[in-house]
């Protein structure tokens, strides 16, 4: 999605029925920003809502993201990691409605406020 005039990456969380846990924003796709937002998200969570399984696309930033919240305590012991094609289609599938959102504003105007 584009914010001020350039594009940002739209991370976000869903839980299996396709609500939303959180969601990020951030200028690049690297392991920091996956880091912040994965550490965000599961944050937030009560211990009775912490995932078993967490789907993603194959990038490889979420892996290791993922380790590193487990090896500094952050992230949640037994959840497995599953990197599948078509696994993460409820979140592409909810970035629908944001474009829409922002497709007759060409965008927002700040990150902050995006």
């Amino acid at each position: 999605m584009k914010v001020a005039g350039k594009w940002a990456y739209l991370y976000r969380a869903v839980d299996k029925r396709g609500n939303t846990i959180d969601f990020y924003l951030s200028p690049t796709r690297n392991t920091a920003a996956a880091k912040r937002f994965l550490g965000k998200a599961l944050d937030g969570l009560k211990g009775w809502e912490k995932p078993t399984v967490v789907n993603t696309d194959k990038a490889p930033t979420y892996g290791a993201a993922l380790a590193e919240l487990e090896a500094e305590g952050k992230g949640p012991e037994d959840t497995g990691h599953r990197q599948a094609r078509y696994l993460n289609n409820v979140v592409e599938a909810g970035h629908g409605k944001p474009r829409q959102l922002t497709r007759p504003v060409r965008g927002s105007g700040a990150l902050k406020t995006a």
